[in-house]
């Protein structure tokens, strides 16, 4: 699998944010982009997804397996049945073209990346799926979100409009009339269900370039405007903005209090106004909140520990220490008859998949091939009765201040 792609300043995955909120790519430089945990999710599901696409691969056979960069990660099974269904539509898409019209020529591309910089510097991104239906001389262009704290609306979404322009840009020389622009958000709910989608003409989706021209110049501009929204949930600056900061206190309400703390109201005691405008925006509370811990969380492991606060090691999954050993010696051990079931599929199964194979008499037989890895560090108070993590532990984890992932998978 490939390595996590870093992503334009002006990127796709983050256009909503600097189109909405044009200062928030000056505010951002030089901060530290750790991924959520959440984030991370999403991009290992991204990755689950492409590689089984790529290789007609079941997404059940990744369930407790390690993805490549992506080790501190655990893939369950909703998060195979979330691949599965993102799948399941693309698939379907090309049956319905090969049953409508008796042909197999439609063209699909995984992981598409593109390149804008003739419409603006610093502009270029991936799509997760680009179909082309040459009988029908339409695009579709499908965006698979793993995410459950936000559901996106599909009609005129600047970040598919944005995937959008670069796939059409990848089919000039093509005859095409349609883009059907495409959202697969399994675990979200929607009235309109986890796969909504939107047409438009080519000609709409070239105009849309305008607005992104126009909106990208204003991130350039030596006093940008700020503006919170759901969006900052996804934005690097989010932890030390002063706009999120004062629009966070007024929907909760707060006040500081003689020492300078903050002080959020009961809720029995807001007004129906205010507790309606704190239920309506929740979202971008609990996101500000998610900043903060991000931010406090990669200045720790820069060394730079809050007061009065540790890392300590999470739980941690079994993993094989060397998998085509272990693959050989379970091969040999279902030869042997001590094994019943495939131990390979696309991927070798897990120690925990395999000992459920090998039943109670031969479980121990497979203890050797297996290690425990470091649990993911977490940032919590002096007080919590976990030893703090060793030096060695904080290096190896200092990988996920240095990824850049979807803001929104």
């Amino acid at each position: 699998m490939a390595a996590p792609s870093q992503h334009a300043k002006l990127g796709a995955s983050s256009s909503e944010r600097w189109m909405k909120c044009p200062g928030s790519i000056q505010l951002s430089e030089g901060m530290p982009n750790e991924s959520s945990v959440y984030a991370r999710e999403g991009s290992c599901a991204h990755e689950v997804a492409a590689h089984c696409l790529q290789n007609n691969g079941d997404p059940d056979d990744w369930i407790g397996e390690d993805v490549k960069h992506y080790e501190d990660i655990e893939v369950t099974q909703e998060m195979a049945d979330a691949v599965r269904e993102y799948m399941d539509f693309i698939y379907s898409a090309m049956a319905v073209y090969k049953a409508e019209t008796g042909l197999d020529d439609c063209e699909v591309v995984y992981e598409q990346r593109f390149d804008l910089t003739h419409i603006f510097h610093d502009m270029f991104g991936t799509a997760d799926c680009v179909i082309y239906f040459p009988k029908w001389m339409k695009l579709l262009v499908c965006d698979f979100k793993y995410g459950q704290g936000i559901a996106v609306e599909v009609k005129e979404n600047p970040q598919l409009m944005y995937y959008g322009l670069g796939a059409v840009s990848g089919k000039h020389n093509r005859g095409l009339h349609l883009v059907e622009l495409a959202i697969v958000q399994p675990r979200c709910p929607h009235h309109e269900g986890p796969i909504r989608s939107w047409e438009c003409t080519v000609e709409e989706l070239l105009n849309f370039t305008d607005d992104l021209v126009a909106a990208a110049k204003l991130t350039e501009v030596e006093e940008p405007t700020f503006e919170a929204g759901d969006w900052c949930k996804f934005c690097p600056a989010a932890a030390i903005c002063q706009t999120l900061n004062n629009r966070a206190f007024e929907i909760a309400c707060a006040e500081f209090d003689s020492e300078g703390r903050a002080v959020m109201p009961k809720p029995e005691d807001m007004t129906i106004d205010e507790l309606k405008l704190a239920w309506e925006n929740a979202g971008l509370l609990k996101g500000m909140v998610a900043s903060v811990q991000a931010y406090a969380h990669s200045q720790a492991l820069e060394g730079k520990l809050l007061p009065e606060t540790k890392l300590v090691n999470g739980r941690s999954n079994r993993r094989w220490k060397d998998k085509e050993a272990a693959e050989e010696q379970l091969t040999e051990m279902v030869d042997m008859g001590m094994l019943k079931g495939d131990v390979v599929k696309s991927v070798l199964k897990s120690p925990a998949q395999i000992e459920a194979l090998c039943g109670k008499k031969h479980k121990g037989i497979i203890t050797d091939l297996w290690e425990k890895g470091l649990g993911k560090l977490s940032l919590v108070p002096m007080d919590d009765p976990r030893q703090p993590a060793r030096i060695d532990a904080i290096e190896e984890f200092s990988y996920l201040t240095e990824e850049n992932n979807h803001e929104q998978t």
